[in-house]
């Protein structure tokens, strides 16, 4: 599966990949015009009091039009267009957390595949430092990062 994966992701050429990100890059750009960037504070508070509302919007648009209530500035024209936006906003979100999560699967098992090996030829790499001085001065380094650090149990001194 994970040499599927290496496969399909080498065989992609770069000059498409940078499309895709120049693509990604324009459409951000559209979708950020204008807009500042909600602070964490803000973006916790926004989620909380928005998803408790937010089911209301819909029966509120439709009871307005339903019963002809519009005031003069098109409120009602402008919450429909606010809710339209919001609903595809979130089809986006959606998308791009599905997109994110298999790129994130992809990536772990390419990795796992990457260690594994690694792994493989380190121990030949091993084997074969016990006879050359040079490799095995060279190994040394490898070793040095492949040392796991040991997790300290109980209060610091």
């Amino acid at each position: 599966m994970a040499r599927a994966i290496q496969e399909r992701i080498l065989a992609m050429p770069e000059v498409e990949l940078e499309a895709f990100f120049v693509e990604l890059a324009r459409f951000i750009t559209v979708l950020a015009e204008g807009f500042d960037a909600l602070t964490p504070k803000e973006r916790q508070r926004k989620m909380k009091l928005h998803a408790q509302r937010s089911a209301a919007v819909p029966d509120i648009v439709r009871l307005a039009n339903q019963f002809g209530i519009d005031t003069r500035d098109g409120a009602v024209k402008t919450l429909a267009a606010h809710e339209a936006a919001a609903s595809r906003l979130l089809s986006v979100k959606i998308h791009f957390e599905g997109v994110s999560q298999l790129v994130d699967d992809l990536r772990l098992a390419n990795e796992d595949e990457m260690w594994r090996s690694a792994l493989s030829i380190y121990g030949i790499l091993k084997a074969e430092a016990k006879r050359d001085p040079v490799l095995a001065d060279g190994l040394s380094t490898v070793q040095g990062k492949l040392k796991r650090k040991k997790k300290r149990s109980g209060p610091k001194a």
